[in-house]
């Protein structure tokens, strides 16, 4: 696409948008930034076109103009013709990336993230598990309805609002995603007891409360780059670490440990105080742990 010296190109969405209207805008000024990084932003009544009238007034052709959730265009999905299909305008624009970033189609974070607003553009998250529950209410969709509700974010700021939330959103897909990657790939699985048991070598934190997520019991985890070493349980373990630090102090005479209150949480060289990361390698403290875990 070819604009003319200073001329912004348009991207065209509805009035008081929704998260598929803001996700379709994220899309195209994130991902297909050479043509629309730079894109002004205007708000049309659901369902109509910027007007000829406003094209000429902002100096821009048809060409220079996109519509998105509006307009019955290419990237909207309310024509009688696709009532029954899966569709969101969010899914279409997706669509036009992967067709220019074929590297996109195997983009995992992204991919999730398309579908939740495909999910929520359906109202399937009707059959969500617990979906009478209150804590989806702090979903993202839910957070912009909650948005509007409050009478001080108008179209712009509801939109830099929601490019807010999705961009937060879309980094920690890619650091959960990554962390599936490296517990696959990395990860040494072992049992202590019925307890199940995963050490892993990496600076990612999103491993711990992932591999939890997936029912492991207790993560040892030391950082690659900087040298410390968490070892965590989780709530309903009933692990409790009081040995195995005390055996810590024994045999590492130059790091420093804590011990959280909760006995589940033996915690090496943090970076919120001045403590030194120990010198034992992973193997070391996998087998200290294993030496001096109460089963």
């Amino acid at each position: 696409m070819s604009t003319a010296a200073n001329v912004r190109p348009v991207i065209v969405t509805h009035q008081g948008p929704d998260l598929d209207a803001i996700a379709s805008v994220w899309l195209l000024k994130r991902f297909l930034t050479s043509d629309w990084g730079e894109a002004r932003v205007e708000f049309v009544s659901a369902g109509q076109r910027l007007s000829s009238s406003k094209m000429d007034e902002l100096g821009v052709n048809e060409d220079q103009v996109i519509h998105v959730d509006t307009g019955l265009g290419a990237f909207d999905h309310h024509q009688p013709e696709m009532g029954g299909k899966r569709q969101c305008a969010a899914s279409l624009v997706f669509d036009l990336v992967t067709q220019r970033q074929t590297d996109k189609k195997n983009n995992a974070a992204l991919k999730y993230l398309v579908e939740y607003v495909t999910q929520i553009d359906h109202f399937e998250n009707c059959y969500w598990p617990e979906a009478s529950s209150f804590r989806h209410q702090l979903s993202i969709h839910n957070l912009i309805e909650g948005a509007q509700l409050t009478d001080i974010y108008d179209d712009e700021r509801l939109l830099q609002f929601g490019f807010d939330m999705l961009d937060a959103g879309y980094a920690k897909l890619r650091s959960e995603t990554k962390a599936d990657e490296i517990i696959q790939t990395k990860g040494q699985h072992f049992t202590i007891g019925d307890w199940k048991v995963l050490a892993i070598p990496s600076s990612s934190k999103d491993v711990e409360k992932r591999a939890q997520i997936l029912g492991v019991d207790l993560v040892i985890r030391k950082d690659e780059d900087q040298g410390p070493v968490r070892i965590k349980a989780t709530p309903r373990s009933g692990i409790d670490l009081t040995p195995v630090y005390e055996a810590m102090l024994q045999e590492d005479k130059v790091g420093t440990w804590f011990l959280h209150n909760s006995k589940r949480m033996l915690l090496n060289g943090s970076r919120k105080s001045d403590q030194i990361p120990t010198p034992l390698s992973l193997i070391q403290v996998v087998k200290c742990v294993k030496d001096n875990l109460k089963v």
